[in-house]
């Protein structure tokens, strides 16, 4: 039945029906994966998940892998012949989104976190010294988007003050940067640069050697740490409260 089948498929499709299929799901999937909502879900998604203490990235990389594969290809076709990432035909995706600026040091943007630690800790009242530990051992890995040790060391799984930036932090910085994109103001980062590589340098490398895209990053990283600072600041306080009724 099954060869039977794959000989009148073969008419339609002469790669078969794995082919055959990916083309009829394709256009469907690209149109959903074109919105910039899309991306901005699954974020949510996994940091949620990631507060909890699930990978929260690696369970939603099926997902936005089926939905951005193709996109993400044909933008690096567009760029290997255009010679720039201007005018890619898809600049809106996961990989664009989520990797200069949902990622800058981790996901969660934790590099931000570590910063405020670091500004907080050089005030007077500052008895967190635990956070401030784990945020200088945190550092360098963190500059290479290594953020185990500081979502795990502080911890930020299941913290309920820490949870609340960390969640925010990506959600308002991939949402600038889908309005920056579509705006034009900046270019997209469509070319893959290692996730490993430190910003703003991925983003320089990623935009074809953009320095608007390198800019933006910059300004979303000082509006991330402005977003953990607060909340840091509150764990602070709250040791502060517990030393004083002692």
């Amino acid at each position: 039945m099954f060869a039977i089948a794959a000989y009148i498929i073969h008419f339609f499709e002469p790669e078969g029906i794995n082919t055959l299929l990916y083309n009829i799901l394709k256009s469907p999937i690209q149109l959903i994966g074109t919105s910039p909502i899309t991306p901005l879900i699954l974020i949510l998604i996994a940091m949620i998940l990631w507060s909890v203490g699930i990978h929260g990235t690696f369970t939603v990389q099926p997902i936005h892998v089926a939905l951005y594969s193709a996109l993400n290809v044909a933008n690096l076709q567009y760029a290997a012949q255009a010679g720039t990432v201007a005018g890619s035909p898809y600049p809106i995706t996961w990989f664009t989104l989520f990797e200069n600026y949902g990622c800058i040091g981790g996901t969660g943007n934790t590099l931000a976190l570590i910063v405020a630690i670091l500004i907080l800790s050089k005030k007077s009242n500052w008895k967190r010294d635990d956070y401030t530990k784990t945020a200088k051992l945190s550092l360098i890995p963190g500059l290479f988007c290594i953020n185990e040790p500081i979502i795990f060391g502080m911890p930020i799984v299941l913290n309920p003050i820490l949870i609340v930036p960390f969640i925010l932090s990506p959600l308002i910085s991939m949402g600038i940067g889908a309005l920056l994109i579509s705006s034009g103001i900046v270019l997209p980062g469509t070319l893959d640069v290692g996730w490993t590589t430190p910003q703003p340098i991925k983003a320089f490398l990623s935009a074809g050697g953009s320095l608007g895209t390198t800019l933006s990053v910059i300004i979303v990283f000082i509006i991330c740490v402005l977003i953990y600072l607060p909340f840091v600041n509150m764990a602070n306080k709250q040791t502060l409260e517990k030393e004083e009724n002692k």
